[in-house]
């Protein structure tokens, strides 16, 4: 079950300022659920999104370099969850379609 928690646990946590969690926000690098005029919810993937840009921001990833950063780490994530996806089917699929894949890959 996911943990829901707000913007000042999130600071306590990765200490951050509050300033720094808003500007994320406001430049939609973080996009947590709002729950009132300054709050948020922050879901488990909003808390996995904090420490990837606490990362990347010890890694001295400027404020102009991180929209392009972002965007490659999100394609990345995203392929790599439609291939497992494909790996999933893949293996429910019948012994047929298993094997011609299968020569396929060899050809190519």
């Amino acid at each position: 079950m996911s943990q829901i928690v707000t913007i000042e646990i999130i600071c306590r946590r990765h200490q951050l300022e509050q300033q720094v969690i808003q500007q994320w926000i406001a430049r939609d690098w973080l996009r947590p659920d709002p729950l009132g005029e300054d709050d948020y919810a922050f879901q488990d993937i909003d808390q996995a999104r904090v420490s990837l840009l606490v990362e990347l921001r010890d890694l001295e990833i400027g404020d102009s370099a991180m929209p392009v950063v972002l965007s490659l780490l999100d394609q990345l994530y995203d392929a790599r969850r439609l291939l497992g996806r494909l790996r999933e089917t893949l293996a429910t699929a019948p012994a047929p379609v298993r094997e011609m894949l299968g020569a396929n890959r060899h050809e190519g």
